[in-house]
């Protein structure tokens, strides 16, 4: 959750988390009790004896997906109106920064950092904060009534839930690196695209283009190989789920084969763990999320969080009427360039060394071949 989520946005996801464990624990109760039902109506008892089971199935039914809605509403609300407010916020923190602050970075990477990045991390709260903490309160509680019933089935539930919890932040560390690497890639991509795109001209005429092209074969070749390895990761992660929940369920079975329990309730013990999975379901996508959601966070910190170049001036100035204003003197300053070297890219120069001086009313007349550096040269005297 954000630091910036106002207090009644916090009591809201608080709410709708509260929401989100009652929807799961109904989950679970439903199967759990299924499990009982069925064991128990094998044994041919008297209808009457199954009443209170079959009002329990039913209502577990109905509330599961009622509790469900009403947690989505809930916090998608404080979501959306989260987000409102932060792009407000964003926005205003941005236009100070603009554009000596905002350095040598590419519009494709401003424009996502401040509106999908922005995204990610306001809808963190929901895919993340209330996921994580609906299924820790339903696991917390099944474990303690699965204890109170048998405390060794109640001890391989919690062992399932730490278990679960420790596969999940193995699972988020993987996917915080597979997703930088990817999203590295695809920035790449996009760059290289809106240079085809916006500058084909000029990409002819400095007969670039087999260049250009080979660039994004080799991008759109790393967006692959780093697909790969985030969806490897993301598999390993659910096969271990499940590997788990199986491992529970035959130890719950082998438990509750030696205690001293009527055999319905030993077919709720063996149901419990497989129910409880449920639960952990939506943490597969939880760590998805929380790997944008660090990633986002970072980048977005990074635009942000800067001193603008240039402050509004001093409230104690403005007070007192005094005001900036420049002074025309009768000698005009020349421009005057020593040494300038100039790149687009970081790596490569296309411009000087270069000595330009520009005397008060002169003309300088630049040429060159195509890629010669012509429109470095003005880009730089801009």
């Amino acid at each position: 959750m954000s630091a910036a989520t106002s207090a009644t946005g916090r009591r809201r996801l608080a709410g709708a988390a509260a929401l989100g464990a009652a929807a799961t624990t109904a989950g679970i109760a439903l199967t759990s009790t299924s499990g009982w039902l069925v064991v128990r109506a094998s044994e041919r008892p008297a209808i009457l004896t199954l009443l209170t089971a079959i009002v329990a199935v039913r209502t577990f039914g109905i509330a599961r997906p009622l509790l469900r809605y009403a947690e989505r509403l809930r916090s998608h609300d404080a979501s959306l109106r989260d987000l409102a407010r932060r792009r407000a916020e964003t926005y205003a923190r941005l236009v100070p920064l603009t554009p000596a602050r905002l350095g040598r970075r590419r519009r494709s990477e401003l424009l996502t950092a401040v509106v999908d990045d922005l995204t990610d991390v306001v809808e963190g709260q929901v895919r993340v904060v209330v996921p994580v903490a609906a299924a820790a309160l339903a696991g917390l509680a099944v474990a303690v009534v699965t204890a109170v019933l048998a405390p060794p089935v109640g001890g391989v539930v919690a062992v399932l839930v730490l278990a679960t919890a420790l596969v999940g932040a193995g699972a988020l560390r993987q996917e915080t690196v597979s997703q930088q690497a990817l999203l590295g890639a695809r920035e790449e991509v996009v760059h290289v695209s809106q240079l085809v795109a916006a500058q084909g001209t000029e990409v002819r005429a400095a007969q670039a283009g087999g260049a250009v092209i080979a660039a994004l074969d080799a991008a759109q070749a790393e967006v692959a190989r780093a697909t790969s390895r985030q969806s490897r990761g993301r598999s390993a992660t659910a096969g271990a789920v499940l590997v788990l929940v199986g491992a529970a369920t035959v130890s719950a079975a082998l438990l509750a084969a030696g205690l001293d329990l009527p055999l319905p309730v030993k077919g709720l013990l063996v149901l419990t763990p497989v129910a409880v999975v449920e639960a952990f379901q939506p943490l597969v996508d939880a760590v998805r999320a929380a790997a944008r959601v660090r990633g986002a966070s970072v980048r977005l910190i990074a635009v942000l969080d800067q001193e603008p170049a240039i402050r509004d001036r001093a409230p104690d100035a403005a007070s007192s009427g005094a005001s900036a204003h420049v002074t025309r003197g009768p000698h005009v300053p020349r421009l005057e360039l020593r040494g300038v070297c100039a790149s687009w890219d970081g790596r490569r120069r296309a411009l000087g060394p270069l000595d330009v001086v520009l005397e008060p009313g002169s003309h300088v007349l630049v040429t060159g071949p195509n890629g010669g550096g012509k429109s470095t040269l003005v880009a730089v005297l801009a």
